[in-house]
């Protein structure tokens, strides 16, 4: 099953010294992969829907999500 949030970004601030320094403010990131084509594709682009129950999810919480679709087979990744 493909339930809860795959992970999380920390953002982060360049401090003195040219060195980064953790904000403690946090993206999570969902992220759906597959190795066919996405069900509204075509030559010029696509059109990924996603579940209701997925998208209450996401807005639930107290954190930005960004969804991240991928076909590994090929490194495509779009977010």
């Amino acid at each position: 099953s493909d339930i809860g949030i795959d992970g999380y970004i920390e953002l982060c601030r360049e401090s003195e010294g040219g060195k980064r320094t953790g904000t403690n403010f946090i993206i999570q990131v969902q992220s759906k992969g597959t190795d066919k084509p996405w069900a509204h594709e075509d030559a010029t682009g696509f059109v990924f829907k996603v579940d209701l129950s997925d998208l209450k999810h996401w807005l639930a919480g107290n954190q930005p999500v960004i969804l991240v679709v991928s076909r590994p087979a090929s490194s495509e990744a779009y977010w």
